[in-house]
């Protein structure tokens, strides 16, 4: 009887633990700025691929890009362009998946945006600026760093440029 005892809560905290890991992740269920004006009912996948891009040594077909962050590609924009900050985390798996399906249709940011990587562990003093307070938060500036909009609903490029003014 202790046997079964001992199976039937090892059993248990496995289960409890199972459910807890799956529902915890590094996710965050805060809302953007910007919600009354935005749906969230979209999926948020829908565009998800394993391909990873190829270098072809040509210029890639689209003028947007995605770059790790400076202040430099922040202040040379020019003041059409859409800039998205994205606080990224090494250890983020979301942040991943989402990095992963950037860099797959990279040719599919248009002309004039650029989205810049922000390392979520050392940017502190830009997470402060911007009040972001969980990875995968996107925040869109203008080209005097400015705040314009912040949202973490977003799990795709597709998804980023839909919600990006």
């Amino acid at each position: 009887m202790k046997n079964k005892n001992t199976v039937f809560l090892a059993v248990l905290t496995l289960s409890c633990l199972l459910l807890v890991a799956s529902l915890s992740g590094c996710s965050s269920n805060s809302k953007s700025d910007s919600e009354s004006k935005k749906s969230s009912t979209e999926t948020s996948q829908d565009k998800k691929t394993d391909k990873e891009p190829v270098d072809t040594g040509e210029p890639a077909a689209s003028a947007g890009i995605f770059e790790d962050y400076t202040e430099e590609l922040v202040t040379s924009a020019s003041s059409g362009d859409r800039i998205i900050l994205f606080f990224h985390a090494d250890w983020c798996p979301t942040c991943r998946s989402i990095e992963k399906d950037i860099n797959s249709n990279l040719s599919d940011i248009p002309d004039g945006t650029r989205i810049l990587k922000v390392d979520y562990d050392s940017e502190d003093d830009l997470k402060k600026k911007y009040g972001v307070r969980s990875q995968y938060t996107m925040v869109q500036v203008d080209n005097s760093g400015n705040k314009i909009d912040l949202w973490n609903d977003s799990f795709s490029l597709s998804d980023i440029l839909k919600t990006a003014v």
